[in-house]
């Protein structure tokens, strides 16, 4: 328990750090000089992650190998939990927490989260004895805690954090989770008001938005506004999501598969970022507040969404991070953003573009992250509001019905597709293919004579491990299966005959 609680304070430290450097003053809107130190930067950091990804493929031969050398954040967290064989490391982790504390650090758009969940998941590997290594319920409950203790420090959440692991299929003990959660959203508490004091305002972003939500639920013309904005933004992150797989598999052709092309390519998209869109290298808090206080015009807010969109791109394509959750939720909220930008004057209140931005981050990482109840809870956490709630668990509901009738893979899914590694539901599709029927079939069940009464197979299929009952004749035969509630439905009506013909056959006076 001490063990999670350190986590916990570990990830706020490092959000701490992370949005502390980037709130001084090195995420800051670039001049010259400022964008030609954070490309050197970028220069070495890439090179960094093309000598990682060199060391961790040694020994690899074959394609499907090879392509688990490259890191994707969230997707090689799950494949860690479903490959223990595979060879993972430590210090891999670690050292992908500190990529993603530089490119955050740096303003490139990668969420606070990714380093802090990146380093817990890499202590908590660390800490992990050999036998340990192959508990599922140890490694799963590792990833649940890395992922609840970032995603709490970055956004303030700690009952989200804690639901995402579940959301996600990952599972774990429930406790190192919440443990975590808790102990990085108090920690980030502290850390709030220590820089603060220092003249850092990175972390002071949720006082100064405190008095700008609200949604009234009895307005039926804000539900109406907030509907059709909801449809339009999960449609438009479906379409985005086709978009980024398409591109991403034109770059993986062209790059002919190789991690180390990839990670150039990701390379020369961040750094073209730098020169088309320095006004957008702020902390990502500071953007979110920009786009709810409609401090943006249009043109600056399509910018920003097309800053986001490259930026994932870039992290999906060769960078990797596990910090994907800022981002996708600003882009969510600069998305809906531009829908009500393009509404006519007089359709929705200047008081309702907050609340709007909102419900579009949570309807857009719904799509994107298959995360919904959980982003709804978040809202509600970010705000402390609880008026959007509803509204949000409403958007979430819709947005997930339309990616089940659009058909297009999340995020998550696709990496794991691209690498050669799908999951569905929770369990590896190459594990469930393999599978045979005599490896699934059970063979320590009970067996009833067709001549037993229906109440001692009753009796029988109580202490038995499965709700059925085999029924055999005398000489052995399969005759049928016999199932707990057609028992129970039987007994049932004979118990209802045996009262009616009591009452019926009383006394007579």
């Amino acid at each position: 328990m001490i063990i999670a609680v350190l986590h916990g304070l570990l990830a706020a430290t490092g959000v701490a750090l992370t949005m502390g450097v980037a709130g001084a003053g090195a995420a800051l809107q670039l001049g010259g000089g400022q964008a030609a130190s954070t490309l050197g930067w970028l220069a070495i950091l890439v090179m960094l992650v093309m000598m990682g990804q060199w060391l961790h493929s040694r020994g690899r031969t074959t394609p499907s190998e090879l392509r688990l050398e490259q890191y994707d954040g969230t997707a090689d967290l799950l494949i860690h939990l479903h490959s223990p064989a595979l060879p993972d490391h430590s210090t891999r982790w670690a050292f992908r927490g500190l990529a993603s504390w530089i490119l955050t650090s740096l303003g490139f758009g990668v969420g606070p989260e990714g380093g802090a969940s990146e380093l817990v998941q890499s202590m908590a590997m660390r800490f992990r004895t050999a036998a340990l290594k192959w508990s599922d319920l140890s490694r799963r409950s590792d990833a649940a805690m890395a992922l609840s203790a970032g995603i709490s420090a970055a956004f303030g959440a700690p009952f989200a954090a804690v639901l995402i692991p579940s959301e996600l299929a990952i599972g774990g003990r429930l406790l190192t989770s919440v443990l975590a959660a808790l102990s990085a959203y108090l920690g980030m508490g502290y850390f709030s008001r220590l820089l603060s004091k220092l003249g850092i305002p990175a972390l002071g972003y949720r006082e100064r938005l405190e008095g700008i939500w609200g949604f009234r639920l009895l307005d039926w013309r804000e539900w109406l506004v907030a509907l059709v904005m909801v449809v339009l933004v999960a449609l438009i992150a479906s379409g985005m999501l086709a978009g980024l797989r398409q591109v991403r598999r034109s770059a993986q052709v062209m790059a002919r598969g190789v991690s180390y092309r990839m990670t150039i390519f990701a390379g020369v998209l961040l750094a073209s970022l730098v020169i088309l869109a320095p006004q957008f290298f702020l902390p990502l808090p500071t953007l979110l507040e920009q786009v709810v206080r409609r401090e943006l015009p249009f043109e600056q807010l399509l910018g920003l969404g097309g800053f986001l969109f490259l930026t994932l791109l870039a992290i999906g394509a060769g960078m990797g991070s596990m910090g994907i959750w800022w981002p996708t939720w600003l882009l969510g909220a600069t998305v809906a953003a531009c829908l009500l930008s393009l509404a006519p004057a007089g359709w929705v209140s200047r008081g309702f573009l907050p609340n709007a931005a909102l419900l579009g981050a949570v309807a857009f990482g719904a799509v994107w992250l298959k995360a919904p109840i959980s982003l709804a809870v978040l809202a509600f956490e970010f705000t402390q509001n609880g008026t959007l709630l509803l509204p949000c668990l409403v958007s979430a509901s819709i947005a997930r019905w339309i990616y089940f009738r659009v058909g297009e893979s999340g995020w998550i899914d696709q990496l794991l597709v691209s690498k050669g590694f799908p999951i569905q539901e929770g369990r590896a599709v190459a594990v469930l293919q393999s599978l045979k029927a005599q490896d699934a079939m059970v063979r320590n069940f009970e067996t009833v004579d067709e001549r037993d009464s229906v109440r001692s197979c009753h009796e029988k299929i109580r202490s038995c491990h499965y709700p059925f009952l085999p029924v055999v004749d005398g000489h052995g035969r399969y005759k049928g299966l016999l199932t707990v509630d057609l028992i129970e439905e039987v007994l049932f009506s004979q118990d209802s005959e045996v009262r009616g013909s009591g009452a019926g056959n009383g006394p007579e006076h």
